[in-house]
């Protein structure tokens, strides 16, 4: 049917154009998926280089108070380090490049019960694992569990700590 988001004009380009712009356009994504893949590549290497940094508390040679403080002076929020620490520590290398960090997130939001199934899931290709449908589930299931997208309960504390580091210095 016309008007549909998914069937987009053909007629939008000249002919004799046409070609040439495919062409360019199929070089491009092929930048696109290598970029992509290098920035999950990268945020595995920021992980382990964000728990080094946050177990040895090396922070504190640069005086920084907390290890938030340290967050801050490189750019980084402190609930994403902690986040991505989780994620390295749970996952190994090859999951976390085959799934990626955003959809691993969102199976570590869901229901501790369904996280194997999902991960599962989300290796074999099965429908249902794309980030936008898990968010959707976390969407539709948020009411039941009391838990927001934070993945605090309703003392507002995290539900755990990052395995494998002494406690969570601020």
């Amino acid at each position: 049917k016309a008007g549909k988001k998914s069937d987009p004009p053909t007629d939008i380009v000249p002919a004799e154009k046409k070609a040439k712009m495919l062409s360019e356009l199929e070089t491009e994504k092929l930048v696109i998926r290598k970029s992509q893949s290098n920035m999950v590549e990268s945020s595995y290497e920021l992980g382990q280089s964000l728990r080094k940094i946050h177990t040895g508390e090396l922070w504190r040679a640069e005086g920084h108070k907390e290890f938030r403080e340290f967050c801050k002076s490189v750019g980084i929020s402190h609930s994403f380090a902690y986040n991505l620490m989780k994620l390295v520590v749970k996952h190994d290398h090859e999951t976390f490049l085959e799934i990626g960090p955003t959809r691993l997130e969102l199976i570590a939001r869901a229901d501790p019960g369904d996280q194997p199934l999902l991960l599962d899931a989300a290796k074999e290709g099965k429908p249902g694992t794309s980030v936008r449908d898990l968010r959707g589930k976390l969407k539709d299931s948020k009411g039941k569990t009391g838990k927001g997208k934070t993945g605090k309960g309703k003392t507002g504390k995290s539900d755990s700590a990052i395995p494998g580091t002494p406690g969570r210095p601020k």
